[in-house]
């Protein structure tokens, strides 16, 4: 599920802004889910907006509170005790519903028009009262009681509010996986194989380890490339990180009996001449995996470069593991030892 996604219109057309949400609400349906949306001038507004626009309240999936009017009746319909929390404290507490209630004497619960009545010092004063302890992370009364004085009156808070900026590309791209240290019994599996980092040969340990970073490998590939097309950029590292254990540490389970059991070391190195093969796998333009190339030309290319790049990557985090495990930092016997986690990554993205 997604939570909330904030767009910038682009415009101050009421009309344009209408269709662009009528767009996205009919471009979502046609995917199969269906979205609220708040408009505003600012996003705390937007925010209350998206709420009145669900339908479980009686909304029809659409809310506009961008002019004067529109504001003022999404203030006077949206209850006081809605707002959000600020930190570890919310900037509407119990008191100051309860003392808005009393001020009124309308016989409903209170709304955010009607904590207008209240002052910004009869706020604090409030506010001050229920104060508990102090400390990092906790906002002041007076703070808080400037922004409900604010919230309630459909005004931006910070400078925050009143712009939307758009996230920054994720520099890191990682896979995990996490794996019994015993033998035990999976459903529609059978009984799992246990493996060590220096599985090698033809042993039943390296061919289950050879299957389980073929599967982790390919989804880290997918992702990345679906990363790489959006965003324009290419991952300059490849790192790994390796947690093992000693099976006479685990439970049935193959869990530990303590976490301090886990032994876990990193290591990362740059996608240069070793890997290099992985990095220009996911140049190419036209690289969308799984069968999403742009027609029957390209999908063959596309996939004999994706199967190139996850075998040589398969390959390499094999070499990255036996290197880690064989360090003299671990002070362990790496044979007796088998894999419980591993996290391989691909990050520090460049254009």
């Amino acid at each position: 599920s997604l939570d909330e996604v904030w767009i910038d219109a682009g415009t101050a057309d009421v009309a344009a802004t209408l269709r662009l949400a009528g767009e996205v609400r009919r471009g979502s349906r046609a995917l199969g889910f269906d979205v609220s949306i708040g408009l505003g001038l600012l996003k705390s507004v937007a925010k209350l907006a998206s709420r009145a626009a669900k339908p479980e309240r009686g909304g029809r999936g659409v809310v506009s509170a961008i002019t004067p009017d529109e504001v003022d009746a999404l203030l006077s319909q949206t209850d006081l005790a809605v707002l959000p929390a600020d930190g570890q404290r919310s900037c509407c507490s119990a008191g100051v519903v309860a003392a808005v209630a009393a001020t009124v004497l309308h016989g409903s619960a209170p709304s955010l028009r009607d904590a207008q009545e209240l002052s910004l010092n009869r706020l604090e004063s409030l506010l001050r009262s229920e104060e508990g302890p102090t400390g990092p992370g906790r906002s002041s009364p007076g703070s808080l009681a400037r922004e409900l004085y604010q919230r309630v009156r459909g005004e931006a808070v910070d400078d925050d509010d009143a712009r939307v900026q758009e996230r920054r590309p994720q520099n890191e791209i990682s896979q995990s996986l996490s794996l019994a240290v015993v033998p035990i019994v999976v459903p529609f599996r059978g009984r799992t194989t246990p493996v060590s980092p220096l599985a090698a040969g033809d042993s039943d340990e390296s061919r289950e380890l050879d299957l389980q970073l073929w599967s982790l490998c390919s989804e880290l590939l997918d992702r990345s490339a679906r990363h790489r097309r959006r965003h324009r950029l290419t991952p300059s590292r490849l790192g790994i990180s390796l947690s093992l254990l000693d099976p006479q540490l685990a439970c049935k389970s193959g869990r530990p009996v303590k976490l301090d059991s886990l032994e876990k070391k990193d290591k990362s190195e740059p996608l240069d001449k070793s890997c290099g093969r992985v990095a220009r796998g996911l140049e190419a333009d036209n690289l969308l995996v799984a069968g999403l190339a742009h027609d029957a030309h390209d999908a063959a290319p596309a996939a004999d470069r994706m199967e190139g790049a996850l075998k040589v990557l398969v390959v390499h985090v094999r070499l990255m593991m036996r290197a880690l495990a064989t360090e003299r930092a671990w002070k362990l016997d790496a044979h007796k030892y088998k894999v419980k986690h591993l996290v391989v990554k691909l990050f520090a993205w460049k254009e």
